[in-house]
């Protein structure tokens, strides 16, 4: 049974691909693509929308666009902060692979494709049905108005209305943006979740080999001793990645966690006081439901990593270690000491990645609802 980390991760690179990154083609092609993305979708995008968000001239107007207002510039900023971070996630691949060669007893393998695996898949289409979606009803919105309008509010420096070819044109243009965003979030959103998710199994792994050493019979005591300090490799191995994954999301996860307040309150406010037709209501929920998508999993995993660890200890004690030699028992000590340290991811060094930062952001949410409603 084929055990592998990194082929999970290689829908996700495509993303990066088609964005022109990390592509392995020609670098002069993907050059000129990387920038025609960057200059016209990654920073004109949310720019011509935040343009033409000042230029509403009622407060629904405003309310009603300034959850993918502020989700664009989300975007382009997590954007940004990740690209920089390529080569860590390329050197976290490297650590899953070595990791994955030490998953060898069947029952380490049902585990992996039964439950990493599952979940690392669910991720994925979860996060691909959502994006989706999103789309979906802006330009179902679009086709089931009876004016001509735009798929977004935005500024354009010409007369958009003026004659068919002009209107095509900034409708082409948003659909295209549009669609560029929906896939710079898929890049910028998954990583944390996934990551975290395959993370926190292969702790598991851990905590599984380690509490079966010393019970087979047919395994010398110098054999123990030996998948012992592996064990303990392993464990730095997962540190490591630890420190990898701190370093690459923190950034954009902050990012994510006032944002996603933010917006979790604006969707609210206008599907109850602004949307004034079926089609808006729906497509306020499906950004609602997009928005709290984009936080909640990387909050699970973040907490299940946290307990993952927790249990290492007692799983190291549930080896049959009383029976082996000195030395495993002086390591074993040495072990259980360093898988003590409490390992909690954090975002922008502050906000933890954990279950209580998702509801403590719907309180964010809240507190901005109140705000606003004040206000009104």
């Amino acid at each position: 049974m084929s055990v592998s980390s990194v082929a999970i991760f290689n829908r996700y690179a495509m993303s990066w691909k088609m964005l022109g990154i990390n592509t392995g083609r020609n670098k002069y092609l993907c050059g000129l693509y990387d920038i025609f993305v960057t200059l016209f979708m990654t920073i004109n995008f949310p720019l011509h929308l935040n343009i033409g968000l000042l230029q509403s001239k009622t407060q629904g107007e405003i309310i009603s666009n300034l959850v993918v207002n502020v989700a664009a510039s989300a975007c382009s900023v997590k954007q940004f902060i990740l690209r920089r971070k390529l080569t860590k996630l390329n050197e976290l691949n490297e650590i899953f692979g070595q990791l994955d060669g030490r998953v060898i007893d069947k029952d380490e393998q049902l585990y992996f494709q039964k439950i990493m695996l599952r979940d690392a898949r669910f991720l994925l289409n979860t996060f691909i049905t959502i994006y989706v979606s999103v789309s979906a009803a802006a330009i179902l919105a679009l086709l089931m108005d009876e004016e001509r309008r735009l798929l977004l509010p935005g500024f354009f420096p010409f007369d958009w209305r003026a004659t068919n070819l002009s209107y095509l044109c900034a409708v082409g243009y948003q659909f295209v943006g549009l669609s560029m965003q929906v896939l710079q979030n898929f890049a910028n959103d998954v990583c944390g979740p996934l990551s975290l998710c395959m993370y926190a199994g292969h702790v598991h792994l851990l905590s599984m080999r380690v509490s079966k050493i010393g019970h087979n019979a047919d395994i010398t005591p110098e054999q123990n001793y030996t998948e012992l300090i592996a064990c303990i490799e392993d464990y730095k191995k997962l540190m490591r990645m630890f420190i990898i994954l701190q370093d690459t999301l923190s950034s954009a996860m902050f990012v994510q966690f006032v944002c996603s307040g933010f917006n979790i309150c604006v969707a609210v406010v206008s599907i109850l006081f602004f949307a004034d037709n079926l089609f808006a209501i729906v497509n306020a929920i499906v950004l609602l439901i997009a928005i709290s998508v984009e936080v909640f999993p990387a909050c699970y995993y973040g907490s299940m990593l946290q307990l993952e660890f927790r249990d290492l200890p007692y799983s190291i004690f549930s080896s049959n270690w009383v029976m082996q030699s000195r030395k495993f028992r002086y390591n074993v000590v040495i072990f259980v000491e360093m898988s003590l340290k409490e390992v909690t991811a954090y975002a922008g060094g502050m906000v933890r990645i954990h279950i209580d930062s998702f509801f403590a952001t719907c309180k964010l949410a809240y507190s901005f609802f109140a705000l606003i409603q004040t206000m009104k």
